[in-house]
């Protein structure tokens, strides 16, 4: 299966809770414009730490919702714990041979057999540290267990799934030059739980999903507060404990409603690592228009980034 073609038309997907996030984005003279986004309430959920609860009838909303989208292909946004990325740091290479050295060597970084996931890698820079140069690369893989069944669904409703992408990555992509210098974090909340990307120079580098009732933490429900400082904390001072004189110089924060705000303004206020500068990422980088950078990528995933297939 080729999760990676090229196409005039895409439309997006990405399930959080009992809300499905569609996007349909056109490609038109090498600019992409989003023509329709839409928030989609679900009766209940389908999905639990992205695995579907019942293929049947998550193809039956399928077809309900997007049956007249026959012609184009999806693009799943995905996220949850069982979402594996790692940095992976290789003698030096042309960068054409990375994704299959990889991939190759793919038994060494996964806590599952390689045959059990869908895997996919790229080059992301050379590094020169003395006299000694490598070159980082990103792997990213999903168990076959969680996938298989979203393209069951997909082909039972009579749909396309060509592309699967993390939602987090898409996010940090879409955000294009705002976090291309220093060390920085985003945070992506969902309903059941917080996704944090640290990016340094702009590179993915390291990447969690902590398990958090959204519910409880807007609620201000006092354990779920500090375990989720707690756990930013260590997040952060994970990735330093081998840098020296780094700071997370910023840290963005996608929400799901206006109720983030005073939970944003919280971890802002209490969370005791230093913050250079903290933000809600406005929605109009999430649904506006995608900046001249973008022309550059061929994919689209949930309306919020792309996949520099270049």
């Amino acid at each position: 299966m080729s999760l990676f073609k090229k196409k005039k038309i895409f439309c997006g997907i990405e399930i959080d809770g009992n809300v499905l996030r569609f996007s349909q984005v056109d490609n038109l003279k090498s600019s992409f414009v989003l023509k329709k986004y839409q928030d989609v309430l679900l009766p209940q959920p389908y999905t639990k730490d992205s695995n579907i609860e019942s293929i049947k009838s998550f193809s039956s909303l399928l077809e309900q919702q997007f049956g007249v989208f026959k012609n184009v292909n999806f693009v799943l946004g995905l996220h949850g714990t069982q979402i594996i990325l790692k940095n992976i740091r290789l003698p030096m290479l042309p960068a054409d041979e990375v994704s299959l050295v990889v991939k190759s060597e793919a038994d060494r970084y996964l806590p599952i057999p390689p045959e059990e996931a869908y895997i996919d890698s790229c080059f992301l820079r050379d590094v020169h540290i003395g006299n000694d140069n490598f070159v980082d690369a990103l792997l990213v893989a999903v168990p076959r267990r969680i996938v298989d069944p979203f393209i069951d669904s997909f082909n039972r409703a009579g749909l396309t799934l060509s592309k699967i992408d993390l939602s987090i990555l898409a996010l940090a992509r879409a955000m294009g030059e705002q976090i291309t210098s220093g060390i920085q974090m985003v945070m992506k909340m969902f309903s059941e739980g917080v996704n944090i990307l640290i990016l340094d120079d702009g590179y993915p580098v390291y990447q969690r999903f902590i398990l958090i009732s959204y519910d409880n933490l807007i609620k201000n429900d006092t354990g779920s507060l500090e375990l989720l400082l707690s756990e930013i904390e260590r997040t952060i001072s994970f990735y330093l404990s081998d840098k020296v004189n780094k700071d997370v110089s910023k840290l963005s924060y996608v929400g799901r409603s206006e109720a983030d705000k005073p939970l944003f303004n919280y971890i802002k206020e209490k969370v005791s690592v230093p913050f250079g500068e903290a933000r809600i990422v406005p929605s109009k980088v999430l649904k506006g228009s995608f900046d001249e950078n973008a022309v550059k990528y061929s994919g689209i995933s949930v309306g919020l980034g792309m996949r520099n297939e270049g």
